[in-house]
């Protein structure tokens, strides 16, 4: 894995973009700063060739492993700014939403739950 930036557009302005919720940005200002941090931050190396692991296994690193520390650090800095909402585990989401109903309006009606298509 490589750290590459390169200049985009921004997201809102693809023909392609379906979807996007909005969590944290960066003000142009700060982009050297990120840039900064994430070039600090070691991407994983070469980890296998082909099926032979190149590292012991207690060393792997993912790219998501990675991703996770080049937004956690500019977030501690005060570089990412707007929504300070947790990032929340798999498990926590889980168990957050473990106990919650459906909608109101969904009680009683046996379709409203149902996950086929209407």
């Amino acid at each position: 894995m490589r750290y590459n930036p390169k200049p985009v557009h921004p997201p809102r302005e693809l023909v392609s973009l379906q979807a996007m919720k909005e969590i944290s940005y960066v003000p142009a200002s700060l982009y050297d700063q990120v840039h900064s941090v994430c070039s600090s931050i070691p991407p994983p190396a070469k980890q296998y060739h082909g099926p032979k692991l190149l590292v012991p296994k207690s060393q792997l690193r993912r790219c998501q492993e990675w991703t996770r520390e080049a937004v956690h650090e500019p977030r501690a800095q005060g570089i990412l700014q707007g929504s300070e909402r947790s990032w929340a585990t798999r498990a926590q989401l889980k168990q957050r939403l473990g106990g919650r109903q459906k909608s109101s309006s969904s009680k009683g009606d046996p379709k409203a739950s149902s996950s086929q298509p209407k």
